[in-house]
């Protein structure tokens, strides 16, 4: 899995990692949760980011990404 962030930028190439970040989705006034760069904020563009599929397990996915960062 190559968990590099692929965000341009002028200077340097963003080494974030991935971590369950949430956005606010106002139409329905709900979080929702992703797998987004740790160094992406809200409104910037480019960033690595997945959607979580309904039915995953989020805090086994949680525990995957800090076992991951750990080694």
């Amino acid at each position: 899995m190559n968990t590099r962030c692929p965000y341009p930028n002028h200077t340097y190439a963003c080494d974030g990692k991935p971590k369950i970040k949430c956005y606010l989705v106002h139409a329905i006034n709900q979080w929702n949760e992703f797998i987004g760069c740790d160094k992406w904020k809200q409104n910037e563009r480019g960033h690595m980011s997945l959607q979580i599929k309904a039915g995953v397990d989020i805090d086994l996915l949680k525990c995957f990404l800090q076992i991951k960062e750990e080694f």
